[in-house]
């Protein structure tokens, strides 16, 4: 059985687990297996799931913001931070990379979560999905979001030993 305590635990774990405290690329949710009523590409779905999802209306800005505010960036002497910061964005922010950077950001966020999801006695199974039905069906594309990767949220008799 899921405590809705714990799945809030679960996710506040994982928000404080994103390695950057700029604008983040994404956005995470719990969902109840009632919330798809409707999608035709879903048999097997626990009674709760996690979904990722990728903000559409992310810039260029909130990346250098992100990639500022990293934990990466905000460790290296002052003296250099700029330049690393010249590089990387000279690679990532053409408008070609961005929506790549976005969601490598995000699966690595998506593996995260289901390391931690382990203390929380529960396990994290990804679900291959039509995510455009979940968009059509949740009104996603009118907040400006994109949904990137689903799982199912099951209970496990076995955590990470501590």
């Amino acid at each position: 059985m899921i405590h809705i305590e714990q799945l809030e635990l679960l996710i506040e774990s994982i928000k404080s687990s994103v390695p950057s405290s700029g604008v983040w690329p994404f956005t995470v949710l719990a969902l109840r297996k009632n919330d798809l009523k409707g999608c035709s590409s879903f048999d097997e779905l626990s009674d709760h799931l996690l979904l990722f999802l990728i903000r559409n209306d992310f810039t260029k800005e909130d990346m250098l913001d992100y990639i500022t505010n990293s934990n990466e960036i905000i460790r290296l002497p002052e003296a250099i931070k700029p330049f690393v910061l010249e590089q990387i964005m000279q690679r990532q922010l053409s408008s070609v990379m961005l929506p790549f950077w976005k969601e490598k950001q995000t699966t690595i966020v998506v593996g995260m979560a289901m390391f931690l999801a382990r203390e929380f006695y529960f396990k994290l199974n990804s679900i291959p999905a039509d995510m455009q039905e979940i968009d059509l069906i949740l009104d996603f594309e009118r907040r400006d979001l994109r949904s990137f990767f689903l799982l199912n949220i099951l209970p496990s008799e076995s955590a990470f030993l501590k």
